[in-house]
This record gives structure tokens, sequence and C-alpha cells, in this order.
């Protein structure tokens, strides 16, 4: 058996969901050992928890304590892999590991330097990562995009790996409700035309972008509901906004769910208006329930949306052509349901979950057997 250390940051959303599913997935000859936030809770799956404060923010300062515990840890315990997810794991992992011969292997998540890492932090991550480029074994990149940063950074591109996220789509497919009964139970107008969107209300969603679209929109139309599946930081502020444009009776904001699947099935047409986006989950599962989709072109989402095929593309931070393509295919919804088809397809085919878990275990075992002979 295997023992891998996977290091996280506080996380949730998409990330939260890529790294519960694939431990949830891994055949039970890798062990795992979770260091991280103790919230990040892995059912159905035995594993041992080492408690790790690690700070949200871009902030290798305030980061000794748990580059620290870590380094210890790895002097008590041996791992054949460490495992950090996202930029911030990445690099308390990989000074906690400097002097011991374990390999770490990156995933990232999410475009940094496009992102919301900006000025002096900006500075410090790439010489950062610039200088632990040599001590990193392998990356994997969960888009092309993300690659082609990682590459930026200082990476070889020989070091990556792009593995796509990878998500459950017959889940999407075994819920028994029909768009009305989905609407009934969620006590939403079986009349009304839903436009929303499923998202963490962190500032490179660019929601306030959609609730700008759904200004424009409603000035044209008395038969649009907008809902906003998700939970974050700028909730109070876009509830704000909401409610300054006038739109408080037309706006459903939900908070956390556990399951989204009534939601999307409720919905008429899915948006999703990132500013950046590595590769997003929640696009998957608008795509694997059917939804017709508009979202922008920033990051990976072109991966997964080729323009007229399986979706519609935007312009990022550009609510009027939001507002515009997303009234086209109201009005064309015959059409857009010949779209959504061909990117359920796409989505089952390119970005299953287990596509996914068996790429990463052959990316572990390349690392291991390659470290063994060495």
């Amino acid at each position: 058996m295997n023992r891998i250390l996977y290091v996280v940051r506080p996380v949730a959303g998409g990330m939260a969901e890529h790294i519960r599913s694939l431990i949830q997935g891994l055949d039970t000859k890798w062990e795992i050992v979770l260091a991280g936030p103790p919230q990040l809770k892995i059912e159905g799956k035995t594993i041992t928890y080492l408690p790790l404060k690690i700070s949200a923010s871009l902030n290798p300062w305030a980061d000794w304590p748990a580059v620290y515990q870590l380094r210890r840890y790895l002097q008590e315990k041996k791992f054949d892999l460490i495992h950090a997810h996202g930029a911030k794991a990445g690099l308390i992992s990989r000074l906690a590991a400097m002097g011991s011969k374990t390999p770490v292997l990156i995933t990232a998540h999410n475009l940094i330097l496009a992102g919301s890492v900006k000025g002096w932090k900006g500075m410090v991550y790439k010489v950062l990562e610039r200088v632990l480029a040599g001590r990193t074994t392998a990356y994997i990149a969960v888009s092309r995009a993300i690659a082609r940063e990682l590459e930026q950074l200082g990476a070889r591109r020989e070091q990556i790996h792009i593995i796509y996220n990878g998500i459950d789509t017959s889940f999407f497919s075994r819920f028994p409700f029909t768009p009305s009964q989905a609407r009934a139970a969620l006590g939403i107008s079986q009349e009304a035309k839903i436009i929303g969107s499923v998202a963490r209300f962190a500032p490179q969603k660019g929601l306030n972008y959609f609730v700008e679209m759904a200004e424009l929109m409603a000035r044209e139309r008395e038969d649009l509901l907008f809902l906003l599946v998700g939970d974050g930081p700028l909730k109070p502020q876009l509830e704000e906004q909401v409610k300054i444009s006038g739109l408080s009776k037309r706006f459903v904001f939900t908070g956390h769910v556990e399951d989204i699947r009534p939601y999307l099935r409720a919905i008429d047409v899915f948006v999703l208006p990132s500013l950046s986006e590595g590769m997003g989950i929640s696009l998957l599962e608008a795509a694997a329930a059917g939804l017709p989709m508009v979202a922008t072109n920033a990051g990976g989402i072109p991966e997964v949306i080729t323009d007229g095929r399986e979706g519609w593309l935007v312009p990022v931070a550009d609510s009027r052509a939001l507002a515009a393509k997303v009234g086209w295919v109201l009005d064309n919804l015959n059409l857009a349901q010949q779209i959504a088809l061909a990117a359920k397809q796409k989505i089952e085919t390119q970005f299953s979950l287990a596509g996914m878990i068996k790429a990463t275990e052959s990316v572990y075992q390349k690392i291991i057997s390659e470290g063994k002979r060495n």
C-alpha cells in the first residue's frame, strides 16, 4: 500500500468537491492522510486527518507555522507522495519537503496570475514559483489554460499532466423530478423563464455582471426570474446590488445547498459570468443536466464550450453581451436544447469522474515508480 499525504487549504465550491470526489473514488491501494482544515470531511472513506491551519489568502509569511508543522510530520511519518491542491498548499508543501526525498505533486485548480493575485503578491508568487519549480516533481493542470500559466511560472512542459475535472454524470440523470415538479417543490413560478447560475460568491466569478445582465433583461421582459445558487463573501454586496436595481422580487438567493439538482432542473438557461476560471465544475454539472449554457470565454471555459457547438461564449466583464446572448437563447430554445444535448454528450465522454480518477492514479504510479528506480 502506498501512502499519500494530501495538503489542502480552506476550500469551498468546486475545488472542495473535486478533492472529495477524487479521494472517495481512489483505489484502496492508496492510503490517504489529509492535512488541512478539519471541516473538509470525506464520507465513505477511511482516512487519517492531520489538522493543519493554513490561511485562506496568499501570504507566505503567515504560513510558516504550517510549514514547520508539516515538516515535523514528514520527519515522523514516511510518505510515498505529497499531493498538494492549489497554489497555497503547493507553496507550503514544497517548503516543508525541502531536504527530504518525498516527491511533491501539485494540482493547479485555478488561474492565479489572471485571477485574484495582483500587485506585490503576484510578484512574490512568481518569484517563489520559479524558485520552487525545481522542487516540484510534477503538476496536474485541470485545463490547458492552467498548463500554459504553469509554463509561464517556470514549470517544464514534461512536468505537467493535463487532467480535466471530472464529475459523476449519471448523478444528474438519476434525479426523478421533471422541471415542472422541481419548480413546484421549490415554490418557483411555472410560467417564468429562469436564468440561473451556480457559483461561489467570490470576485473572480463575476456575479455582479450577472446582476447587471438581469437589470438589462428585466427592462425588456416581464417573464424572467433570476436564480443564484451558492454562498460566499460577496453575498451581501450582491443582495444590495439587486436591491438597488429594484429586482428583489425577481431574484432568488438560495444560499448553500447540498443537492443542486432540483435547481438545475428548474433553470431554463445557465449562465457562468466568470472573470477568471480554471475549469468550472458548475459548468460541467449544468451540461450534464442538459441545460443550455452561456458563459464568458475566461480561462478553461472554452475547453468545455466551443461557441455555438456546446453553448455560447461572450467576452469577460460584458453584461450587455450576456444579456443579448441569453435573450437570443430564450427566443431559440428548440435550437438551444439541441446544442445542450451536444454539451451533455461531450461531458459524458471527456469529463467523467472515472476518467479523472484513473488518470490521476496513473500519475501517482508513474511518480512513485520513478522515485523507487532513482
